[in-house]
Parts: C-alpha cells; structure tokens; sequence
C-alpha cells in the first residue's frame, strides 16, 4: 500500500495549518486515498523555526 504525506507550510501570519490540513484531507477523502501523514513546517521571516511530523 502507498504512503499518503500531506505538507502544510506557513511563512506569513495570515496562513492558517488547520485549514491547509482540511483542504488536504478534504481532497485525499474524495479520492479515497485512506490515511495520511502530515509534515508541518513552520516559517517566521524566512527562518525556519519549527518542523513537525503528524500522523493523523
């Protein structure tokens, strides 16, 4: 069985993970495509302040 990875990455604080996370799930459910791990990367001013992987 494949690996599904989702990545959701903000630099501005006008982007928002949980509805990237949302839009992806949305998509991977009308596709059928079944679990899903997710990479977020948080960006501040070009500096990479925080990675984490999520299983969902």
């Amino acid at each position: 069985m494949s690996k599904n990875i989702g990545y959701i990455r903000i630099s501005t604080d006008n982007q928002d993970l949980k509805n990237q996370k949302h839009s992806i799930l949305d998509y991977c459910n009308s596709k059928r495509l079944g679990s899903i791990d997710f990479i977020e990367v948080k960006l501040v001013l070009g500096n990479l302040t925080k990675i984490e992987k999520l299983k969902s």
